[in-house]
C-alpha cells in the first residue's frame, strides 16, 4: 500500500490546494496551499463518509458482507434494481478506505444504496457498519478467503455480521447450519428473510434444483406459493449468488415475472469468470478476482463445464491469507487437479520444483518465478 503522502507534490504541481495530512507530515516550504492536519488520517476519512451518509437517512441501503459472492451479488442486484436510481460500490471496493469512497458518492436523486463489506481482522466491521448504516443486509456465506486473520470460522462470523448491528432485514441462506444458528441466535429482534434447501427456511424453500447445461430451474416454496425460477447458468456459486439477488426482491414487492425477466438478462461480471475465445479453438477463463480456495473451486467447475473434450489447463500464482499452510494447501490443490480432470499446471510465484512431488501422478507441472518469466516463455508454450 502507497502513503498518499508521498503524492502531495505531484498533485499540487498538477493544482490541488486543499490536503488532509497526518500530524507527522512535514510541510514544505514551497507549497503554498491549505493544509488540515488530523491524528489519523484513515479516521478523518471514514468520519468524513460516515456524516455523509447520515445526509441521506431516508435512503435504503443494502449491504453485503460474506467470504465470497460480494461483488457478483452487489452487481446483479443493481443490474435487476436498476428501474431505480442506484448508488453502488464501485468494482470490488469493500475495504476501509473503499467503503469510504463508495458512500462518498450518494447524492440526494439516488433510491438506493449497494455496499459490499470486506474484512481481513477483528475489529474492522465496526468501523465499516458506521460509514454504511444499513437498514438490510445480505450475508453471502462463510468460506476460506481472508482467513488467516481469524481464529476460527465462527469467529469470522461473529466479525462479519456485526455490519448488521442497525439493521431491520437480513437475508441469508439456512443451509449453512453455522450461520444460521449464529443469526437466529444474534437477531431475534430482526427481520430475518432466510432461504434454501433447509426445513428451517422461512422465506424461500427450495424444492428441487435442476441443472442441465448452462441452465437452471429452481423449484420453491415462497411463503406459501410453489414457484419456478428459470436461471441461465448451473454452477452452484452462481445459483447461491443470484437467490440472495431474489429474496431482496421479492421482499421488496417485485413480481414474480418482472424478476424472471430481469434474471434472464444477467450478464457475466468482467472481473469473475470471465470467458474469452482464444488462439487455436482454446477458450480462456480469467479469474483474477479473488485468490482463496472457494474461489478455486468455482473456477474449476466453471472450466470443466465449458471445457467439453478439451484438454485443460491452470495457471495458478500465489494464495495469500488463505488461512492453512503450504503443504495443507498443496494437498487441497491435489484433490481439485483429480477431480476436473487438470493435465497441465503452471505455477507462478514461490511454489518450486520441490514440491512437484504433490503432483507427479496427477498432473504435469511447470514452475516460473515470476509473471514476467512465464510471459517470456508462453509462446513456446504448447496452450
Amino acid at each position: 500500500m502507497h502513503n498518499g503522502h508521498y503524492f502531495i507534490e505531484d498533485a499540487y504541481s498538477k493544482g490541488v490546494e486543499n490536503f488532509v495530512v497526518n500530524q507527522n507530515y512535514r510541510i514544505p516550504d514551497f507549497i503554498k496551499a491549505n493544509f488540515f492536519i488530523v491524528k489519523d488520517t484513515l479516521v478523518a476519512l471514514q468520519q468524513i463518509a460516515a456524516y455523509h451518509r447520515s445526509r441521506f437517512s431516508h435512503l435504503d441501503i443494502v449491504a453485503i458482507t460474506g467470504s465470497n459472492g460480494k461483488t457478483t451479488i452487489k452487481e446483479w442486484l443493481a443490474q435487476m434494481m436498476g428501474d431505480k436510481k442506484v448508488v453502488k460500490s464501485p468494482k470490488s471496493y469493500n475495504s476501509q478506505t473503499g467503503v469510504a469512497f463508495s458512500v462518498w458518492q450518494i447524492e440526494n436523486y439516488h433510491q438506493l444504496g449497494i455496499f459490499e463489506a470486506g474484512i481481513s481482522k477483528p475489529g474492522e466491521m465496526e468501523l465499516l457498519e458506521k460509514m454504511i448504516r444499513p437498514n438490510i443486509g445480505i450475508l453471502t456465506n462463510i468460506g476460506d478467503a481472508h482467513a488467516a486473520g481469524f481464529k476460527d470460522d465462527q469467529h469470522k462470523l461473529n466479525e462479519k455480521i456485526k455490519l448488521f448491528s442497525g439493521a431491520d432485514v437480513i437475508i441469508y441462506n439456512t443451509d449453512n447450519h453455522l450461520i444460521h444458528h449464529t443469526i437466529m441466535e444474534r437477531f431475534q429482534d430482526k427481520k430475518l428473510m432466510s432461504w434454501g434447501f433447509s426445513e428451517h427456511s422461512t422465506y424461500i424453500r427450495i424444492k428441487e434444483l435442476i441443472t442441465q447445461n448452462n441452465f437452471s430451474e429452481v423449484h420453491f416454496d415462497h411463503i406459501g406459493v410453489e414457484k419456478i425460477l428459470y436461471l441461465p447458468f448451473s454452477d452452484q456459486a452462481s445459483v447461491q449468488n443470484v437467490m440472495h439477488c431474489i429474496t431482496y426482491m421479492l421482499w421488496a414487492g417485485i413480481d414474480f415475472e418482472i424478476i424472471q425477466k430481469k434474471v434472464n438478462q444477467l450478464h457475466n461480471l468482467p472481473m469473475r469468470l470471465e470467458l474469452k475465445s482464444g488462439i487455436g479453438g482454446s477458450i480462456l477463463i480469467n479469474d483474477t478476482y479473488n485468490a482463496d480456495i472457494q474461489s478455486l473451486k468455482v473456477a474449476l467447475e466453471f472450466l470443466s463445464q465449458q471445457a467439453g473434450n478439451l484438454p485443460k489447463v491452470l495457471i495458478i500464482s500465489e494464495f495469500d491469507q488463505i488461512g492453512i499452510d503450504d503443504q495443507e494447501f498443496l494437498g487441497v490443490l491435489v484433490d481439485l487437479l483429480q477431480k476436473e480432470s487438470i493435465e497441465h499446471i503452471y505455477f507462478v510465484g514461490q511454489i518450486r520444483d520441490e514440491n512437484a512431488s504433490f503432483f507427479d501422478m496427477v498432473v504435469t507441472c511447470s514452475f516460473y518465478k515470476t509473471t514476467d518469466e512465464l510471459l517470456h516463455q508462453i509462446n513456446k508454450l504448447d496452450l
